[in-house]
């Protein structure tokens, strides 16, 4: 089963994408904080990662960089209600840049798209259990 790390504190938000994933049948951890996406990231195998930008204690790109060297080839997902972000945030090594508020629809797209060219590029990851 695949896993997805979604990190966001904006709790309805967690609850609503938590929602929309555990029907997709995905496996959800959510983090209402940089710290704590770490932590959990650093804990298990994780497949896509959805991360808002501003975060209370950091910035998504942040976490992306620390993400990135614990899972390297998981897509993923920076969310944010700021465009401005998008180019730098693609430059970062961001997958995707997703304005809120989310399309659920097209976000159901763009996770079959990212995961499915992952799994044909996959290799194990370190730390990965």
């Amino acid at each position: 089963m695949k896993t997805v790390l979604i990190v966001d504190d904006d709790t309805d938000l967690n609850l609503t994408l938590s929602s929309f994933f555990l029907h997709k049948g995905i496996r959800v951890l959510t983090a209402g904080s940089f710290s704590e996406g770490m932590e959990k990231a650093a804990r298990k195998r994780i497949d896509l990662a959805l991360f808002d930008y501003q975060l209370g204690d950091g910035y998504g790109d942040e976490l992306l960089a620390e993400f990135r060297a614990i899972h390297p080839k998981a897509p993923v997902i920076i969310i944010s209600g700021y465009e401005e972000r998008i180019v730098s945030e693609m430059a970062k090594g961001a997958d995707l840049f997703l304005k809120k508020p989310l399309d659920l629809n097209a976000l159901e797209g763009w996770v079959k798209i990212l995961t499915d060219k992952a799994e044909r590029g996959a290799g194990e990851e370190p730390g990965a259990s």
